[in-house]
């Protein structure tokens, strides 16, 4: 047997708003991987660093830093056959939120609820600003954020951007990804600051989980 096999990545995660770059919801995902040819195992780096627990195809990735991250995939045969064109998986980890001094927001941990991290930070008044650490050229903002009828209305600037109006009403309280800034705005640096500009009632408030800045 001289011939080698080919890799196939099974589950890739989906993103409506930008399918070759998508954005997972967690730190840890969860890769199915198949061959052309039986009794394969497979290889696997992550940023080019080896992953143990590859070798069936089934394999869970487990405290991903935030960030870009690229899986490269090969499938070796029972010959040692390795696949010379490896599959290749592309995607981006968000940053979790949390309060910055000062700032009048609170952490509120919520454990198995689809949050990144298990958490989210709120605030309940108008005006107060969470403040986020810095960023370098980034285009593309967004914010994973719950939405729904008693969520608010934000504003979010990116260095010395103009201030961006995000309204996070719903018919249906969910966790959602809202775009902010989309890939083709102008380079920004600096740091990300988030305003309360209105919220609908006494009982409602803003509420966010996770941060996707990139370039």
């Amino acid at each position: 047997d001289s011939v080698a096999p080919n890799t196939f990545v099974n589950n890739e995660p989906v993103d409506t708003i930008r399918p070759d770059w998508p954005v997972v919801l967690a730190d840890t995902v969860t890769i199915s991987l198949q061959s052309n040819e039986k009794s394969t195992t497979f290889a696997c780096t992550v940023n080019g660093k080896a992953v143990t627990g590859c070798g069936t195809g089934q394999t869970t990735l487990r405290n991903l830093a935030p960030g870009d991250t690229t899986l490269v995939a090969r499938a070796v045969d029972r010959a040692l056959n390795l696949d010379p064109t490896p599959a290749t998986l592309r995607f981006f980890v968000p940053s979790d939120i949390k309060k910055s001094k000062g700032s009048g927001w609170k952490n509120v941990r919520k454990i198995n609820q689809g949050l990144f991290d298990n958490d989210y930070v709120e605030s309940k008044k108008v005006g107060q600003t969470l403040v986020i650490k810095r960023v370098k050229k980034v285009r593309e903002v967004r914010l994973v954020a719950l939405v729904g009828p008693k969520a608010g209305t934000i504003e979010v600037r990116v260095g010395k951007s103009q201030w961006y109006t995000v309204d996070l009403s719903a018919k249906k309280t969910r966790l959602a990804q809202v775009l902010v800034r989309d890939e083709f705005s102008p380079l920004q640096s600096g740091t990300i600051q988030i305003r309360v500009k209105s919220l609908p009632g006494k009982k409602s408030s803003v509420r966010l989980d996770a941060l996707v800045a990139r370039n």
